[in-house]
């Protein structure tokens, strides 16, 4: 699974990269990017709360959890909400492959040039000792995009 932030698709749009994969971003990414851009999103950039397999109730405990447990955000301004829903959605994938076997879980790969996105997610999923912390990479747009 390769998740984009608001910094990921703002450095694809800036610099012309086309995203030839399938990226997923939840919806207040995808909010935050349009009121941004006067452009449309990718094709293969798909809204992760609008595919079946997803559990949309587990993102929601996600969502609440870490909205209460991370500051940062303005309800005016509507800002930060594209933090927190990335660490829902890292919530519910955790969630998910928690009666798995080990390794038989995909990859998470986080594009994102944010570094308090970064040092929350790994804080919250890389430094645990646990098999999904070994599925989660983060990278920063400029080196995943790399031509």
């Amino acid at each position: 699974m390769k998740i984009l932030d608001t910094t990921a698709l703002d450095f694809a749009a800036k610099s012309g990269v086309a995203l030839t994969e399938e990226f997923y971003a939840t919806p207040d990414v995808l909010d935050e990017f349009e009121v941004g851009h006067d452009r449309r999103l990718p094709r293969n950039v798909r809204n992760i709360l609008e595919m079946e397999w997803f559990d949309r109730a587990t993102y929601l405990r996600g969502y609440k959890e870490m909205l209460n447990a991370y500051g940062g955000r303005s309800f005016y301004n509507m800002t930060g909400f594209g933090d927190i829903s990335i660490l829902a959605l890292l919530y519910t994938q955790r969630a998910a492959t928690a009666e798995m076997l080990p390794g038989l879980s995909d990859e998470i790969y986080l594009v994102t040039g944010d570094k308090g996105l970064t040092k929350k997610v790994r804080r919250e999923f890389c430094d645990k000792a646990d098999s999904f912390s070994k599925t989660v990479r983060i990278s920063k747009p400029e080196e995943y995009f790399r031509p």
